[in-house]
């Protein structure tokens, strides 16, 4: 313990230059003078004893400080030895992005990799673990929502539309990358926000250009089955745009993680995006 904590003091983002406290109990107990017929507490000696190991430790104890972030611990019933704890201040900087955050876990979880069994390592405020946790799983669910989004998709396209089913995947696929363009070149970092309003654009941009491809005719010219598919599709279409209003409305006055953008997203960008990639995709089928 008493390396790999030395081990740790000597990281290029740590902070803590005097030692531990078992660093310094082994220091202490090299410098043990052993006196016959008493335990020796001298690792070094001889005489030493491993099943002295517990009372040495409580001996020193009245000589060498401890603090509650280098400490041994005891149990409150039977004193026994049990557990040891440390604080180790570290340079890394605290950031609510994600990106700054992982980069700061990953180069903690490669550092103490090496703890060994019934170790582990905490960061001191809670919350943060807590926050770090939730980006990850919303990342994660973010991506598999993705994939399944578009396998279902993709089946119900390839159902109800056929032949058109590739324009419309086609069109999704557009309206998505479209859609992280977007959020990217505003400067904002793929996150939390961003997970929902990814995993929202596939389900509306799916519900407009499924309406859309499955109100064209498979008859007549390319503008006048332009102009009924869109007359055909208006209602559901508005009911789609308008559930998204009412959805969004909420998000109008939010002041955490700016949720207005969401809003914004889901009524003007995917919805303009949509008509206007789908018409275009059309015609050029027709020619």
């Amino acid at each position: 313990m008493a390396l790999k904590l030395h081990g740790y003091r000597k990281l290029n983002f740590t902070k803590h230059d005097s030692p531990y406290w078992p660093e310094r109990y082994l220091s202490w107990s090299r410098d043990f003078v052993c006196i016959p017929s008493q335990p020796c507490c001298n690792i070094a000696n001889p005489h030493f004893q491993e099943n002295l190991t517990d009372y040495c430790i409580r001996v020193s104890t009245s000589q060498l400080y401890t603090q509650y972030n280098d400490t041994p611990i005891y149990d409150n019933t039977t004193f026994e030895l049990v557990g040891y704890t440390a604080l180790l201040p570290t340079t890394l900087k605290y950031s609510h992005r994600f990106r700054d955050l992982s980069n700061s876990f990953d180069l903690i979880q490669h550092a103490f990799s090496n703890m060994g069994d019934g170790a582990w390592y905490t960061t001191e405020w809670t919350l943060m673990s807590v926050w770090f946790d939730l980006l990850r799983s919303m990342i994660s669910d973010c991506r598999q929502s993705l994939i399944l989004s578009f396998s279902v998709v993709t089946i119900l396209a390839l159902f109800h539309l056929k032949l058109k089913s590739p324009v419309a995947i086609v069109t999704i696929c557009c309206i998505v990358v479209s859609t992280v363009g977007c959020v990217v070149a505003l400067g904002w970092v793929i996150g939390v926000l961003e997970a929902v309003i990814l995993v929202l654009v596939v389900g509306l941009s799916f519900d407009f250009t499924l309406h859309y491809g499955a109100s064209v005719p498979n008859f007549g010219c390319a503008k006048h089955r332009v102009c009924l598919a869109a007359r055909k599709s208006a209602v559901p279409v508005t009911l789609a745009a308008l559930s998204s209003i009412v959805a969004g409305a909420s998000m109008l006055v939010a002041e955490t993680h700016a949720f207005y953008q969401v809003y914004f997203v889901l009524v003007s960008d995917e919805f303009e995006m949509t008509e206007f990639l789908k018409q275009n995709l059309i015609k050029e089928e027709e020619k």
